[in-house]
């Protein structure tokens, strides 16, 4: 076995471990693997865009179509219907390796895994388990990958990756930012100073690609997506984008749920010190969550900013050990023992624990219907 694959074993299998617990707690519905739900949900023109990654034939929004790293990779391997599906989980657990590994290497294996637990539980992992078809999980695992890579083509060739694959990948980057500007290490202070010049090369390359998907020099050219006109009357009514504030802020609560208590506590703790990073962070996570007021999937978006559950529990992790450990610890298994849900104008999705979803699968209706009749029979 090479020298270099054993570092990646127990990150790996703690990574499979939190993916399954997380899986558990909260699980697609299994009828949305069939075909015909397939075809007519967003799982359907992931599955098309993997078979012809310059597909136009899409049900859902035109912006759709920029988001081609995926399909492509998806295309260059051949993957087709489960295949392409399957690909987002595996890159869920590929990404919890590598935050398994990095939190390993600055804070012994007890912390990797407790931020391995803690991630699993936000909405990076929970949005691409239960709605089979969206490739955030890539995107995460890209943004994971900055935190490691140090060769300047690779730096590059992850930002323009994470780029085409979703536009939210942008808010991921001041966070790694932060991260190696806080860290100790001689190689993590210097990573700014040769990483600006090739991220920045990532971010030209993306949009030159954008420009030629629009205009027709990659494909066939792409109408302008609704979605732009509807940022633009978001920000100008300052009201979040088809809902309340209520339902707003559910959602940003769902993103991380408990673990924004380990949040604050870092933000407490490490303002003793004084520096840059506490107010910088502050700053790009407060706008993170603000830009999810301009998408309905605003859980799914706040999910873009889990490098913020790594960077707290770092912090904490270096004032208050001890508290650190108990803390993560106790935050993830409520995280994993209490419902993950989605908020939505007029009511409120459960995800269901995976049992439940088997029992419905297998019999054609979901088990908490009986309790509702219970009620109506009393």
């Amino acid at each position: 076995m090479p020298q270099w694959i054993k570092p990646w074993g127990r990150p790996a299998l703690i990574a499979l471990c939190a993916w399954s617990l997380a899986l558990f707690s909260a699980a697609p519905s299994l009828h949305y693997f069939e075909q015909s739900q397939i075809s007519s949900s967003r799982a359907g023109d992931f599955i098309r865009q993997c078979a012809d990654p310059l597909t136009r034939t899409l049900t859902g929004p035109p912006i759709l179509a920029y988001r081609v790293f995926v399909p492509t990779v998806a295309w260059l391997l051949g993957a087709r219907m489960y295949v392409a599906l399957a690909l987002p989980y595996m890159a869920t657990v590929a990404f919890l390796s590598v935050v398994c590994f990095v939190m390993t290497e600055r804070h012994g294996p007890r912390i990797g895994a407790i931020a391995t637990m803690l991630v699993a539980t936000s909405y990076a992992v929970t949005w691409p388990n239960c709605m089979p078809g969206y490739p955030d999980s890539v995107a995460h695992l890209l943004a994971a990958c900055l935190l490691i890579a140090r060769r300047r083509w690779l730096i590059g060739a992850l930002v323009a990756a994470g780029m085409l694959t979703d536009e939210r990948f942008i808010l991921e980057l001041p966070l790694v930012a932060i991260w190696h500007l806080s860290a100790r290490s001689p190689k993590d202070g210097s990573w700014l100073r040769a990483a600006w010049f090739p991220a920045g090369a990532g971010l030209a390359l993306c949009l030159l690609v954008r420009r030629a998907l629009t205009v027709g020099w990659i494909g066939p050219g792409i109408v302008e997506p609704k979605t732009y006109e509807d940022i633009v009357n978001t920000l100008l009514s300052l009201h979040p984008y088809n809902m309340s504030w209520g339902v707003w802020l559910g959602n940003v609560f769902m993103g991380f749920r408990w673990t924004w208590a380990l949040i604050a506590a870092a933000v407490v703790y490490r303002s003793r010190i004084r520096g840059p990073e506490v107010p910088i962070f502050v700053l790009f996570l407060a706008a993170s969550v603000a830009a999810s007021m301009l998408v309905f999937d605003s859980a799914r978006s706040v999910g873009f900013s889990y490098l913020a559950i790594l960077l707290s529990l770092s912090w904490l992790m270096e004032a208050a050990p001890e508290r650190a450990h108990r803390m993560g610890l106790w935050l993830a298994w409520l995280c994993f023992l209490t419902p993950s849900l989605c908020v939505v104008p007029g009511f409120v999705i459960w995800w269901r624990p995976l049992p439940l979803r088997i029992v419905a699968f297998l019999i054609n209706q979901d088990p908490l219907d009986w309790v509702h009749w219970l009620k109506n029979v009393h």
